[in-house]
């Protein structure tokens, strides 16, 4: 990507998730739709960056491979391989691989002559890595389970007044095809009100 198209795809990766959240009357913050995160956007925390926007794990995932291509900063994490789609995963791993080299540089800047020494002496023995892969992807396989556990998506159940059940990926989607009020649909989920048109909700 040049800078200009990273640029664009990063603003309009955003602009439409958060349409999709309007969409789909996904509320910030709600625990019941994920794990949500404060996004640095559009600039990044690393380069001073103070603005944020919420976003749920998975989009924010990709929305920190589209950031590093338009800033050429890495600001991705381990935990992030599980929502990388694959047409981007080339990007996220060529962004892993130069943020991994940037830390062990920058700690290695930071030994003394002492310690330089005594990691040199370990690797050449193999006796310790300090910068050791198979832990490090253990470390990153865990987290990722975590986050997949946390940010599980939950179906909405709707039930019909005579009884049949209907089940939809989305408060919008349900509202549309039973033709309710979406805001009192809403309602009805977070225990507002106990019914809509003889409709009650619940997530499964």
């Amino acid at each position: 990507m040049t800078d200009l198209s990273a640029h664009k795809a990063h603003r309009d990766y955003v602009s439409g998730v958060l349409f999709y959240y309007h969409e789909n009357d996904i509320i910030a913050g709600d625990p019941n739709e994920g794990n949500w995160h404060e996004c640095h956007y559009p600039v990044p925390r690393r380069l001073g960056g103070e603005q944020t926007v919420p976003m749920l794990a998975e989009h924010h995932a990709i929305q920190g491979v589209l950031q590093s291509e338009e800033f050429g900063v890495s600001c991705v994490f381990g935990w992030e391989k599980h929502y990388v789609p694959s047409k981007l995963f080339y990007l996220f791993k060529k962004w892993m691989s130069l943020q991994r080299s940037e830390t062990q540089l920058n700690a290695w800047a930071n030994y003394s002559e002492k310690e330089k020494e005594k990691r040199c002496q370990s690797i050449s023995t193999g006796t310790a890595l300090y910068f050791s892969k198979e832990n490090e992807t253990e470390r990153n396989e865990r987290i990722e389970r975590q986050i997949l556990h946390s940010t599980k998506k939950k179906a909405i159940i709707v039930t019909a007044p005579d009884g049949r059940e209907f089940e939809f990926d989305s408060i919008r989607g349900a509202a549309r095809e039973l033709e309710l009020d979406s805001s009192r649909l809403t309602g009805v989920l977070k225990g507002r009100y106990s019914s809509t048109m003889g409709f009650t909700a619940r997530y499964d």
